[in-house]
């Protein structure tokens, strides 16, 4: 069987994403001490990181990334920055209206 092996690093993040990841992580920490050792992850760069298993093969860990807590976030600060500045978001159902067409929209991009 094929397949891709990620070791992905951004600064002082690091996710590992291979059949045997311990063999990896243990190389790793022979040249560089982890902070906190390695376990499976639970969030990478802000995003949640998930094992899901379908229920047609539930022996089979597959991983996805989810933005859910990172947009509750952004949107706490930015609520919490309008606050501040006595404002507040707008409460609206969609973000745009359903009548905006942008392909045919030619205002200014200033």
């Amino acid at each position: 069987m094929e397949y891709y092996e990620y070791v992905l690093m951004y600064v002082d993040d690091l996710l590992v994403l291979l059949h045997q990841p311990d063999k990896i992580m243990k190389a790793l920490e022979d040249f560089y001490r982890l902070k906190d050792g390695f376990v499976k992850p639970d969030q990478y760069l802000g995003a949640q990181v998930k094992e899901w298993r379908f229920p047609e093969n539930s022996s089979k860990a597959l991983w996805a990334l989810s933005s859910y807590q990172y947009v509750k976030e952004a949107i706490r600060n930015v609520e919490e920055n309008l606050q501040s500045q006595i404002k507040a978001l707008p409460k609206v159902n969609q973000p745009l209206p359903t009548d905006y067409h942008p392909e045919l929209d030619i205002s200014s991009l200033e």
